[in-house]
């Protein structure tokens, strides 16, 4: 109600304890099955989050809103992965990290504990009792973890991920003719988010909401690509050109692009499936990929991630080692030749080379991926829309 009557303040303030109350549920979630499901149900909170710090010109936390709705869940398995790999720790982070985890066994004994009694039978008191008991651990839990952040940031940023503010993702902005570009669908539109190192704009796709747009799409673009091939083949050029304009790519290059050489995109929903850089620009047989160089990320917290895991930089450009996998399936030509092309270019050895179906397995993947610092891949992927999980190369 407060949404529709344009109370902006009054909304912002409710969506916010709203939201609150999701990431604390997600938290104490057990399940995956369960976290899914409450991220799920809260989509909307998000959006009208967003739309509503957008309308009351908040566009700071408008943008900081829609990167936190983006699920956690890719960063959460990332992190996890790194953090069972085993790598030495020292003795005093063992330590924090033997607190945090006996922390976190107590709040779920005490919650489970609460969820099986009879709660008729408890008084008020013994119900606020317990939470405030629920509430001291997790205060605790906190406090170790800001210790285990002096000591090791990236260590606790893989046990703990907390959103991002907007001058902390400017930092991830290499240089000052990068910006990241991310787009973010409501019911009614579509906001572009232009960040760059030391200013945002927003650019309003207006009525390319979830139904015009993000429908538009699927009908149009994912249905034909999955069900009839040929016929989406035909459309190719037709419906990335329409996409541009309900984009409005040209506007948002000659509004905000003017002097940018770099972009790093951050899509929403059905836009991860579109080729960005193949979107004509306006100008005469321009496409985006001619005119700036692209990076995508799936969220600015997988960007932070990547970047601080990063050690590519610590290889100056001469020593870096480079490998192909190409061909994985024996039915694409042409990434041989592109391969053969990259070896030359980078003097890559055969034996960094993985070339069909009998060099391309799994574990010559694992090893080679183990031995260089670049690795080129040209072969199929599957993009699973039902589970996105399950997505493979």
């Amino acid at each position: 109600m407060t949404f529709h009557a344009e109370l902006w303040s009054e909304a912002i303030q409710g969506y916010n304890i709203a939201i609150k109350a999701v990431e604390t549920s997600r938290t104490w979630a057990k399940s995956e099955s369960h976290r899914q499901e409450i991220l799920g149900k809260s989509i909307g909170i998000y959006q009208n989050m967003v739309q509503a710090c957008i309308s009351a010109g908040q566009i700071e936390k408008a943008f900081e809103y829609s990167e936190r709705s983006r699920s956690k869940r890719l960063v959460d398995l990332m992190a996890s992965y790194n953090l069972s790999q085993g790598e030495e720790i020292p003795p005093k982070v063992q330590e924090l990290l033997q607190q945090y985890e006996e922390l976190q066994q107590q709040i779920n004994q005490e919650r489970q504990s609460h969820k099986s009694d009879n709660n008729r039978s408890e008084t008020r008191a013994i119900w606020e009792e317990r939470n405030q008991k629920i509430i001291f651990l997790e205060v605790q839990k906190q406090q170790v973890w800001e210790n285990l952040r002096r000591e090791d940031p990236i260590l606790a940023g893989e046990i703990q991920v907390n959103p991002l503010s907007l001058s902390e993702i400017q930092k991830l902005i290499d240089h000052p003719n990068t910006v990241i570009l991310s787009f973010y669908t409501t019911n009614n539109d579509t906001h572009i988010f232009v960040v760059q190192q030391n200013q945002i704009n927003l650019h309003t796709s207006t009525g390319q909401g979830l139904e015009t747009l993000q429908g538009w799409i699927n009908l149009n673009w994912l249905l034909p690509y999955m069900n009839d091939s040929q016929k989406w083949e035909t459309q190719i050029n037709s419906i990335l050109r329409e996409l541009a304009e309900r984009l409005q790519i040209p506007e948002l290059i000659s509004q905000h692009l003017q002097g940018i050489e770099e972009l790093i995109l951050v899509p929403h929903l059905l836009l991860h499936q579109i080729p960005f850089a193949a979107l004509p620009t306006g100008e005469y047989q321009e496409y985006l990929g001619d005119k700036f160089l692209i990076r995508y990320t799936p969220s600015c917290q997988i960007l932070e991630f990547c970047q601080q895991c990063d050690n590519v930089g610590t290889f100056n450009e001469i020593s870096l080692q480079y490998g192909t996998v190409e061909d994985a399936e024996d039915n694409l030509p042409c990434a041989r030749f592109e391969g053969e092309k990259l070896a030359k270019m980078y003097n890559i050895s055969p034996e960094n080379r993985l070339i069909g179906s009998s060099q391309a397995t799994s574990n010559n993947y694992r090893q080679l991926a183990q031995q260089v610092q670049v690795l080129h891949s040209c072969h199929h992927a599957q993009s699973r829309l039902d589970n996105p999980l399950e997505s493979q190369l």
